[in-house]
């Protein structure tokens, strides 16, 4: 059966403990450099999130921008729509309206006088 190593001396000699601190210290230099990477690795990704959010939101206004845009556009369409079928009905009523006044004129004879 064996046993653990047993301590034999309760206060470790002095190089053992340099030894020790220097291990210890280089040890806490190390977590501390990962830690300050960790931050600035953090950090960077907060700056590119927070540039991400004003790009959303200026394309959330510029986007708000043109459906008013849009909208406006739609209404004068409608306007140019009434616009064109008024245009229409009356270039229709323009060919009864010379009709009538080839009518007007073949009846006419330039040596008849009319009162009127």
């Amino acid at each position: 059966m064996s046993y653990p190593h047993r301590l034999t001396n309760m206060y470790p000699s002095t190089s053992s403990t340099s030894h020790s601190n220097a291990s210890g210290s280089a040890g806490n230099t190390s977590m501390l450099r990962q830690t300050s990477q960790s931050q600035s690795i953090l950090q960077t990704r907060i700056a590119a999130k927070r540039a991400e959010l004003e790009n959303l939101r200026a394309l959330r206004d510029l986007s708000a921008n043109l459906a008013t845009q849009l909208s406006t556009l739609e209404e004068k369409l409608g306007t140019l729509k009434d616009g064109a079928q008024s245009v229409a009905l009356v270039l229709a009523n323009w060919e009864n309206v010379l009709r009538a006044i080839n009518m007007a004129a073949s009846m006419w004879s330039p040596n008849q006088t009319y009162s009127f």
